[in-house]
């Protein structure tokens, strides 16, 4: 009688241990990035791993840990230098199965922002001794923010305006006297890491001469009654 009993106690204990049991290797997914795929700035990578028995997660970039997880769904972030990463996935299970799935991705700065306005050449035209100007480009994905430099030299030595702001545009006020300037726009990712710059553009800012204050005066390119 005691035999008898002790078969479905063999069958629970059994049932508790079905790990060391089990033959079927961790399911690996790489929900994104993309094999191939290009990365500007910080490499956000989310893998699905399923197992009943999951053990262990590892990250690996070009043969170095990047993490190690214990859960199914794993979101995170990495900063990687520029150039090609080969990126693994390796999981255990308690049965002692593995699975490894790798993807390969380009990590590159942040493109150069497209600027839009002033455009290449504009005049500001004023009878008053200031002009604001605005500036506009387009947003890069994966920017935090933005540097733009303006100065009155291309090679931008010494920059009159050297700031860093969080929105994809800009207005100063210069002297409406004439002079030459040229600006410039860069992104910035939430590493820290700048992107490439832009073009530089130029634009001219002078005053119309009083003797025609009485007729059309000029600001921004529009021309208003005066």
């Amino acid at each position: 009688m005691n035999a008898s009993k002790s078969i479905p106690f063999f069958l629970l204990l059994l049932s508790g241990c079905g790990c060391f049991f089990d033959f079927t290797p961790p399911e690996i997914t790489i929900v994104s990035p993309e094999d191939g795929e290009t990365i500007y700035g910080p490499v956000v990578l989310r893998v699905r791993v399923e197992d009943k028995c999951l053990a262990e997660v590892e990250i690996y970039g070009n043969g170095d840990t990047l993490g190690r997880y214990v859960k199914n769904e794993i979101v995170d972030t990495f900063s990687l230098a520029e150039g090609v990463w080969t990126i693994e996935i390796k999981a255990w299970d308690r049965g002692g199965n593995h699975t490894v799935e790798e993807i390969n991705l380009k990590v590159e700065k942040l493109p150069a922002p497209l600027l839009i306005s002033p455009a290449d050449g504009d005049t500001f035209e004023s009878i008053f001794n200031n002009v604001n100007v605005k500036f506009c480009w387009r947003g890069v994905e994966g920017a935090v923010g933005y540097e733009i430099q303006i100065d009155n030299t291309p090679d931008f030595s010494t920059p009159m305006v050297d700031t860093f702001i969080y929105s994809n545009s800009f207005i100063f006020q210069f002297p409406s006297k004439y002079r030459i300037y040229s600006w410039r726009v860069r992104g910035k990712d939430i590493t820290g890491r700048w992107g490439k710059w832009s073009s530089v553009w130029g634009f001219v800012t002078t005053t119309i001469p009083s003797r025609y204050s009485t007729g059309t005066m000029k600001i921004r390119g529009d021309a208003y009654e005066n």
